[in-house]
């Protein structure tokens, strides 16, 4: 202190000791000597970064630039205890009071003249790391810093930059190009190159690249016919496919894309000849990509012997001599080679038919949320009152009288129409619809409604927006969402529900997927999980197929991360393995050939024909 204590215990080193007791007499307070009539005394202690000055030189007087805070005499007494934010970098802390000539006071008993130092007890609090100072309270960083560094205890920014992906003032918001509560998110390819909503990872204008579709526009468009583009909600090429590609989103090939020569000068009717070495004739010729029906049945019995058939006309290329011989296990071979060969056709059959009603239900919700905005739309120009006993018919007048009670110059003129809806109830009066063709007292008559309570009378009336059923039932859970104490509130704005969070951020829900990745958004649900397990798809309709380790498909795809279980196999794992392939043998590649399969079927036929005049000898 710059004078002498006036008790040599009450020195300045009490005013650190960790003693949080105002009583002088407790001997934990710093107290200056008053009879030495000092008209400026200052308390100097060293210690946690508060206010920079140089410590040899302490000369607070000539250094205003860091008075932080500044006691107005007039205001009254300073309270005993007080919180002071000093937002700088500094080494110690300078407490001057003085005594200017013409000092006057509000503070009852102060000294006009003379003055001392009484403090008990200096604490300097910093906010913990992860947190910074705002309006006098520790609150948590705004951003994301370079790898999981804190904020700057000040001013909340990141000392060291953003982490990946993060940008913004505070590291707040997600850099061009990522999305979601971690900038994780890629977007997909937009129209024009924008970039995607960085909340949902949306295409800004609803609308994707040339070639691409979906909610993210990250699905690239199919074989489309003619046109480079497809139908950027649904995928669905609009004059078909190309050929040799499967409808509805023309991304598999057909199974006629396979198939085998046709008839030539050059290259006459394909027969073979089985034995060990497989196809063994000079005219059997297959195109890149097939396999003809006798190697594919050679694969599976490779151990059988076949002489080459005799000429008879016409030539008949599945001529077995009567003299073959079949064993049983021969024969549940080839029963399990032609159903492994069914199980693939079918497949091939099923998955267009999964994608085509996966397509069909994004269309349909994409259909759904036009008509809903073009209903909502119409409803714009409506406001509902409830409330209002049904004891006067004319709907007119009681929305005059509510608008006049509530300052509102509406006029008969500005209302189209109104009328009560609803079925008639003994126990609440039915709504009142009124279409006002002012728009701008539409907007002053909603925006009033909320002194409605504060008016004689209009206690129980309530005036809101018109809104569509989806709508409405968003605006509950909405509500029911601020109740839960997931955001702190919500409003309707010309037919939009807005939520704004715990961090001030302002959420627009204009459908129910809005709602649900807002939901995600603020933890209220777990993300990618609004299917059971082994369930995928629109509406969690289609079943997992035989994941590895029994694990759950993705449920957005159905596909199986970590592959199929044993004796499974495709995209979905729903394709069964012919026995054959199990037991060691090398796998042949299947191909969805109707050829094939008729040609297979005729083998079998021939061999079960044969096997029973064998039989029959």
């Amino acid at each position: 202190m710059s004078s002498v204590p006036a008790n040599p215990v009450w020195s300045a080193a009490k005013a650190i000791d960790g003693d949080t007791n105002q009583n002088y007499t407790a001997n934990s307070c710093a107290i200056s000597d008053i009879s030495h009539q000092n008209n400026s005394a200052w308390w100097n202690a060293t210690g946690f970064s508060i206010y920079t000055y140089n410590t040899q030189v302490v000369n607070p007087l000539n250094d205003p630039k860091h008075l932080v805070y500044y006691h107005d005499a007039l205001s009254g007494c300073p309270a005993s205890v007080m919180n002071i934010t000093v937002n700088m970098v500094t080494q110690g802390v300078v407490f001057m009071n003085l005594r200017h000539p013409g000092f006057t006071s509000t503070c009852k008993d102060a000294g006009s003249s003379y003055t001392s130092i009484d403090i008990c007890e200096v604490k300097v609090m910093v906010c913990s790391d992860g947190t910074y100072i705002s309006s006098g309270m520790c609150v948590r960083c705004p951003g994301r810093c370079k790898n999981d560094s804190p904020c700057n205890k000040l001013t909340g920014r990141c000392v060291q930059g953003c982490d990946k992906n993060w940008t913004g003032q505070f590291c707040e918001e997600c850099v061009d190009g990522f999305y979601n509560r971690g900038c994780s998110g890629t977007c997909g390819s937009c129209f024009h190159g924008q970039f995607c909503e960085k909340i949902n990872g949306h295409c800004t204008n609803g609308y994707c690249a040339p070639g691409f579709y979906g909610d993210d526009c990250h699905e690239e468009c199919g074989k489309c016919k003619d046109v480079t583009g497809c139908n950027w909600t649904s995928g669905l090429c609009p004059n078909g496919c190309k050929e040799h590609w499967v409808p509805p989103l023309c991304k598999e090939p057909s199974p006629s894309s396979y198939h085998l020569p046709k008839k030539s000068k050059d290259n006459p009717e394909p027969t073979f000849i089985m034995s060990t070495q497989g196809c063994l004739s000079d005219h059997h010729q297959v195109t890149q990509g097939s396999v003809s029906p006798a190697t594919q049945f050679h694969q599976h019995f490779p151990h059988m012997m076949f002489p080459a058939p005799y000429q008879s006309s016409p030539p008949n290329p599945y001529h077995v001599p009567q003299q073959l011989m079949i064993s049983d296990h021969d024969i549940q071979r080839i029963a399990s080679a032609v159903k492994g060969l069914l199980v693939t056709e079918m497949q091939h059959m099923i998955e267009p038919l999964q994608n085509q009603i996966i397509s069909l239900q994004k269309e349909n919700e994409y259909l759904k949320q036009e008509i809903d905005n073009l209903e909502m739309y119409s409803r714009r120009s409506c406001v509902r009152i409830s409330g209002v006993p049904e004891e006067n018919d004319k709907t007119d007048d009681i929305v005059l009288e509510i608008a006049a009670k509530l300052k509102v110059p509406l006029q008969e003129s500005d209302i189209a129409v109104s009328h009560r809806v609803g079925p008639k109830s003994p126990t609440r009066p039915r709504q009142i619809i009124a279409k006002i063709t002012n728009y701008d007292l539409r907007h002053r008559l909603l925006k009033a409604s909320k002194d409605l309570r504060k008016v004689t009378g209009m206690e129980k009336v309530a005036i809101n927006q018109d809104l569509t059923k989806t709508r409405n039932k968003i605006a509950y859970e909405a509500r029911q969402l601020v109740k839960a104490g997931k955001a702190k509130s919500t409003f309707i704005w010309d037919g939009k529900i807005f939520v704004i969070g715990h961090d001030d951020r302002k959420h627009k829900i204009l459908n129910p997927n809005d709602m649900t990745n807002l939901l995600v958004s603020l933890g209220a649900i777990p993300q990618n999980e609004e299917c059971e397990y082994y369930k995928y798809g629109p509406n969690c309709a289609f079943d997992c197929g035989h994941c590895k380790d029994n694990k759950p498909c993705s449920m957005d795809t159905g596909d199986c991360p970590s592959g199929c279980m044993e004796g499974w196999m495709g995209k979905h794992c729903i394709t069964v393995i012919p026995s054959a392939d199990k037991q060691g043998t090398e796998k042949p590649r299947f191909f969805t050939l109707a050829v094939v399969l008729l040609d297979l079927f005729t083998v079998l036929i021939g061999f079960v024909v044969l096997l029973k005049i064998y039989l029959k000898r």
